[in-house]
């Protein structure tokens, strides 16, 4: 079986392609089950991820690039970045924590919560997860329940 990622095309085993094509419905189908937004349905708006454009060319670009590539420090952009952070355990409320604890690197936590959160938009702008209608709150509880899910699976209403 030939499973298609983005532009990757990986040839599994059959019992491999059947692991694999479980874990994914399995997560798909706890996400429409428990109704726990996924970031592929949009959990930003467009207006909030160009806030986030501006605070992170000034305030992350020197670390992390002009294009999110990693420069100095981590990739916020691309395949790893969304593989690493597709896993099931992991939340958006676990990336905005790292981000908002921890950076800028030379005065963490010195921006607002909202700002934290315009710039997490931002970088879900650049990973190619579409906008919604409602901006990203930066409310821990809510965003415990938004699960990144990449726009290549499924969403919970394309499994209805």
């Amino acid at each position: 079986m030939v499973v298609a990622y983005g532009k990757m095309h990986i040839r599994l085993a059959p019992l491999a392609a059947l692991h694999s094509l479980t874990a994914v419905l399995s997560l798909c189908a706890a996400s429409a089950l428990l109704g726990a937004p996924v970031i592929a349905e949009g959990v930003y708006t467009k207006e909030q991820a160009e806030r986030g454009r501006v605070l992170y060319d000034s305030t992350c670009a020197d670390c992390h690039g002009a294009k999110l590539e990693g420069g100095l420090s981590t990739p916020l952009a691309g395949t790893e970045f969304i593989a690493s952070w597709a896993k099931p355990a992991l939340t958006l409320d676990d990336f905005y924590y790292i981000v908002r604890k921890t950076m800028p690197k030379e005065k963490p936590g010195s921006l607002t919560r909202d700002a934290y959160a315009d710039i997490v938009a931002y970088v879900l702008q650049q990973n190619a997860f579409p906008p919604g209608e409602k901006e990203l709150v930066p409310d821990p509880e809510l965003m415990k329940l938004v699960r990144f899910v990449s726009p290549a699976f499924p969403t919970r209403s394309a499994i209805r």
